[in-house]
């Protein structure tokens, strides 16, 4: 996995000082959903192929964000897309 520093020239050296360790990073990947939300096969969510439904609270693996309002998450070991306004706000 990867991932982007918004600003150009900058470094992970903030990161590794605060997390250590790519797995210890990685825990912060996590988002919870609000209710229950369908797992779409495709980043064409509205009318598209639906793998599962994620539970109310459930918390998922969250890969990336885009700016279409739509996020790659991991559930029960399936990839797929979600809406990010099904995700809890973050405290």
């Amino acid at each position: 996995p990867h991932f982007y520093l918004k600003t150009w020239g900058a470094t992970p050296s903030k990161l590794k000082r605060l997390y250590k360790t790519p797995t210890k990073f990685k825990k912060t990947w996590k988002r919870t959903v609000k209710s229950a939300t369908p797992l779409y096969a495709s980043t064409k969510l509205k009318g598209g192929p639906i793998l599962t439904t994620i539970p109310k609270s459930t918390k998922v693996a969250v890969y990336y964000y885009k700016t279409k309002g739509y996020a790659k998450v991991v559930y029960n070991k399936m990839k797929g897309y979600v809406y990010t306004s099904a995700f809890k706000k973050i405290k």
